[in-house]
């Protein structure tokens, strides 16, 4: 179990995806820095990481790090800013990905672009699922209308966010997955697609394992048959109307 999959008194909103992908966290030294985000603990013992807060330094890093993010572009512009970002804390830990104590401000930012209580962020910090927090604040970045939902199901139920292509733009357009099998609406994965090939999807998106063992911004391969994942449905984002002013 990972802390992606596991919140005290909540629900998981998005499955945390371990799969093979592109690996891109390089040390100075170009040896790549792994570590486990979660430790499982007992349900009765369990405490979220997010009660013990960031560094005001760590905080200020973030802030000017988002500050420098693209804005006006395409999805995958913001999110290959993040995916390339070295940037780590004084733990080796980098700010495009999940940490193992404190939690990661830029990700908790993220949240902020959804309904989730200040309440339960603040208390639970990155443990909560942020494939659709991230993409929600990547289309703000963009002046583009969201769910404002940190579901990832948000993008699909109902309406969904804007309207439902066959023939999806590399870069640009939303895609969609549910979960392969069960009832739980709200689950699966949401990101930008970036292409295919004929056994796997091309995915840039927040929550995101790609083979390591913490949670990041990358490109992944999520595989069409297989992966307890779905295709649920492409989204334009040319139809995604402009936020009101």
């Amino acid at each position: 179990m990972n802390r992606r999959d596991f919140l005290a008194g909540g629900t998981s909103f998005c499955v945390s995806l371990s799969l093979t992908g592109n690996s891109f966290a390089q040390t100075t030294q170009g040896e790549d820095v792994d570590y486990v985000d979660y430790v499982a603990s007992p349900p009765q013992a369990y405490q979220p990481y997010g009660t013990s807060p960031p560094l005001a330094a760590q905080i200020e890093k973030s802030k000017k790090l988002m500050e420098k993010a693209p804005e006006a572009t395409t999805p995958s512009d913001v999110l290959k800013y993040y995916e390339t970002l070295q940037d780590r804390n004084e733990h080796g830990e980098l700010y495009n990905a999940a940490w193992a104590n404190e939690w990661n401000p830029v990700i908790v930012e993220f949240y902020h672009s959804t309904s989730l209580p200040k309440a339960q962020i603040y208390s639970q910090g990155d443990t909560i699922a942020w494939c659709a927090a991230c993409l929600n604040y990547v289309l703000n970045r963009l002046g583009k209308q969201s769910t404002g939902n940190a579901m990832s199901g948000s993008f699909r139920l109902g309406k969904g966010l804007g309207s439902e292509t066959e023939t999806p733009k590399i870069g640009e357009d939303i895609i969609v997955f549910k979960r392969s099998t069960g009832v739980d609406v709200g689950h699966g994965h949401v990101g930008i697609y970036m292409g295919e090939t004929d056994a796997h999807y091309l995915v840039l998106g927040g929550n995101q394992k790609a083979g390591k063992r913490y949670s990041s911004i990358n490109t992944t391969r999520i595989p069409k048959i297989g992966a307890g994942l779905k295709l649920a449905s492409f989204r334009s984002f040319a139809s995604i109307p402009n936020r009101r002013s």
